[in-house]
C-alpha cells in the first residue's frame, strides 16, 4: 500500500490562492495607441473597458503591461465598421 503525505493530500485548491479582494490589485492607467482611456487591474478588467467604450482593432493589436499601465496598440476600426463586425460575430 502506498502512503499519502497529508499536508499534500490536504492542500489547498489553487482556487483559494487568488487574490482575496480587488482591493489587493493595483490601478493601472490603461493606453490605447498612447491615448488614455482609463484604468483597469487586470487583462480582463482592460478588455472589459474597451468593450464598454467600444473600441475594435483592425487586425490583433500589440499588448504590453508596465509597471503602471497597460498599453495596447494596433489599427482602431471606425464606429462603422465596428458595428459591421459585431454583426458578422453573431452570426
Amino acid at each position: 500500500m502506498t502512503s499519502v503525505n497529508p499536508a499534500v493530500y490536504n492542500a489547498p485548491s489553487p482556487r483559494r490562492w487568488r487574490w482575496a479582494s480587488r482591493g489587493d490589485m493595483p490601478v493601472k492607467k490603461v493606453y490605447v495607441n498612447d491615448v488614455l482611456i482609463g484604468e483597469a487591474s487586470t487583462w480582463t478588467d482592460v478588455f472589459r473597458l474597451l468593450r464598454a467604450k467600444n473600441v475594435r482593432f483592425m487586425g490583433k493589436p500589440g499588448a504590453a503591461e508596465g509597471p503602471s499601465a497597460f498599453f495596447v496598440n494596433g489599427a482602431v476600426a471606425k464606429a462603422g465598421e465596428a458595428q459591421a463586425w459585431s454583426a458578422d460575430e453573431t452570426g
